[in-house]
């Protein structure tokens, strides 16, 4: 519980009051590290789970390879991944090699990833049903990050060939025309719009006083909106005043310079952080949930807030949790 709410040290004080620690509690606190991008701790604690004879089982594994993952640590990731079936009798499944696949797209190996899947995919067309689509996709995530235009088309052709209303794909894809090939853009928006599939909305939400507040981009319906825009241009005059450059090259929209600074202003996450640096007073920590992956600009403003106001603010966005404070994250910047 405390791993999921992000309270990775109170879960570590729990963790280290056990008197009896299972597989099962061990393999908790190595993916509750592996999550907060504490990847030297996931990988401690495994080694000191196998010198207390415990064996480790498939879960396991799946939180040594995110911590990997999420760390970049890939020849690490490979010796483990390797090591699941000659020394522990344990078979990799389907999670496990998409832990591999984002491992080596995660640090720009996509060449890598593309052939891991198509080695790999005869088998599982035999044994898992989607599996192929699912490897896809987070291959097409990859180079996205990347911006691999080449290998991210190829990638979204084969989820589209068995999935062709599938609405992540057409988004991605429409973001990796917009970095430069507008027309390709929005050919793919209007055939979204053609099968009548709709981009997901990005939200992040806080829960201030047991209530919970939800936000969008460019929020105005928001009861206090005016305090919080007031206190988001406090914010960036600050982060500016140390600094910060809004990265408005990944605004996917065609529009001029100013335009772009002011769709990034108002991310929904900025405007969660700023809501609860108003209302939070009280709390050291601010926490807040984000449906998506937070982009590098709102993780570079975050940082910088953790700094300039002293607090630290916890993001759990879609794949990950971020811990940033005093200017850090715990993420080591390896989104």
């Amino acid at each position: 519980m405390y791993s999921k709410c992000g309270c990775f040290r109170d879960a570590d004080k729990l963790f280290q009051r056990m008197e009896m620690r299972d597989v099962f509690s061990w393999t908790a606190m190595i993916t509750c590290y592996a999550h907060q991008g504490m990847a030297s701790k996931s990988l401690a604690l495994f080694e000191s789970m196998k010198a207390e004879n415990v064996h480790p089982y498939s879960v396991t594994f799946l939180g040594i390879l995110t911590a990997c993952t999420h760390a970049g640590l890939v020849e690490e990731g490979k010796y483990y991944f390797n090591s699941m079936n000659s020394d522990y009798d344990v078979k990799p499944n389907l999670e496990h090699h998409a832990c591999m696949v984002d491992m080596f797209g995660r640090s720009g190996q996509l060449e890598r990833a593309v052939h891991l899947i198509q080695t790999g995919q005869m088998w599982f067309k035999e044994h898992e049903s989607g599996s192929c689509l699912c490897l896809w996709k987070v291959s097409l995530g990859a180079c996205h990050m990347h911006k691999r235009l080449d290998l991210g088309v190829h990638s979204a052709t084969k989820i589209l060939d068995m999935d062709p209303n599938d609405e992540t794909t057409h988004v991605l894809l429409s973001n990796l025309y917009s970095f430069g090939l507008w027309e390709d853009a929005i050919r793919i928006m209007k055939s979204m719009k053609d099968k009548g599939l709709k981009k997901e909305a990005g939200i992040s939400w806080i829960e201030v006083e047991r209530e919970r507040h939800v936000f969008v981009a460019g929020d105005v319906c928001h009861p206090s909106r005016g305090e919080i825009y007031e206190k988001l241009e406090e914010l960036e005059n600050k982060c500016r005043h140390i600094g910060y450059v809004p990265m408005t090259e990944y605004v996917i929209h065609d529009v001029d310079e100013l335009q772009k600074e002011d769709i990034i202003r108002c991310h929904s996450d900025k405007l969660a952080v700023s809501f609860g640096l108003i209302r939070g007073k009280a709390t050291r920590v601010i926490s807040v949930i984000k449906n998506l992956r937070v982009c590098r600009d709102c993780h570079n403003w975050m940082k910088l807030i953790s700094l300039v106001e002293d607090r630290e603010i916890v993001l759990r966005d879609s794949r990950r949790f971020h811990c940033f404070k005093d200017g850090k994250c715990s993420c080591g910047d390896y989104l």
